[in-house]
């Protein structure tokens, strides 16, 4: 219909929120949790789907929960993953795995972008052509730049290396007085 909506909503004096609650047992008896989920098993699917002016059958797009590893008493490890649809098929976009990474898939399944997660120490992008960057990109700053760092996760990291806005590169420094400076001239040296 129309007006066709769904609301969960809660009152209560407490920090817990309504719930939309998807359950699996791979055991088929209604109420009977001891059949234990598998790894590939889907636990449950948000599923977007519009008309074609036939029938509702194609969907537009989804998100699934499956499980990515063993299962035991109060061991639960489980992906996140993002499908949507080209046109006349569906495929995985973009998970978040049990170990809280963030993949963005390309050819073959391999990365293009991987942001870690807890407990990793990498982060990659990658991709078949060409990659661009930019900076200051609506042209109203001069003292822009990529700084590559360590020790730290913020703008406070040791500089290792600095890409400034007008070329120049620094090396160990974020300054024009770096170790390496290929905007080099007898003033800046």
């Amino acid at each position: 219909n129309a007006d066709a909506t769904m609301s969960v909503s809660r009152y209560s004096a407490d920090t817990t929120p309504p719930r939309i609650h998807m359950a699996k047992s791979r055991n088929a008896t209604i109420g009977n949790v001891t059949g234990a989920v598998q790894s590939g098993d889907a636990l449950g699917q948000l599923v977007f789907c519009g008309s074609d002016g036939t029938d509702f059958n194609n969907m537009g797009a989804y998100i699934e929960c499956a499980v990515t590893g063993s299962v035991s008493g109060d061991t639960m490890p489980a992906a996140l993953a993002f499908h949507t649809n080209a046109g006349t098929s569906i495929a995985e976009r973009m998970r978040i795995s049990s170990g809280g990474t963030v993949l963005i898939p390309t050819i073959n399944g391999s990365p293009s972008l991987d942001l870690g997660g807890a407990g990793t120490s990498n982060a990659l992008i990658a991709t078949p052509e060409s990659m661009f960057f930019s900076i200051d990109s609506n042209n109203d700053q001069s003292d822009r730049g990529y700084y590559f760092g360590h020790n730290a996760n913020t703008t406070s990291a040791t500089v290792l290396m600095t890409l400034k806005d007008d070329g120049s590169l620094c090396v160990g420094t974020s300054t024009t007085t770096g170790i390496l400076n290929t905007n080099y001239t007898s003033t800046n040296h």
